[in-house]
């Protein structure tokens, strides 16, 4: 469910590619840079959630919350290359 959502939320955040310089507009790289931010902020999140579950003793939820982090990581940082990529 989380990784659905979070999914959603990167493909409304998308940017825009211009074709006249190959760039993308100021508008759209502070999307991709305020998502970036975003994903880096809720994998902070869900890696406290999964300390806690671990120490709880749920494991198995644990074991999920560690692979939201590095969807979400990996989310932050594809949005980071494209940001250097077309908004530099």
């Amino acid at each position: 469910m989380k990784k659905a959502l979070l999914l959603a939320l990167a493909l409304m955040v998308g940017g825009c590619a211009n074709e006249r310089s190959g760039l993308w507009e100021a508008e759209d790289c502070k999307k991709i840079s305020d998502a970036s931010g975003l994903f880096l902020y809720v994998s902070g999140e869900l890696l406290e959630e999964a300390d806690k579950l671990k120490k709880e003793g749920k494991e198995a939820e644990a074991d999920e919350s560690y692979e939201g982090v590095l969807f979400v990581t990996e989310l932050a940082a594809n949005y980071a290359k494209t940001f250097e990529a077309y908004c530099k």
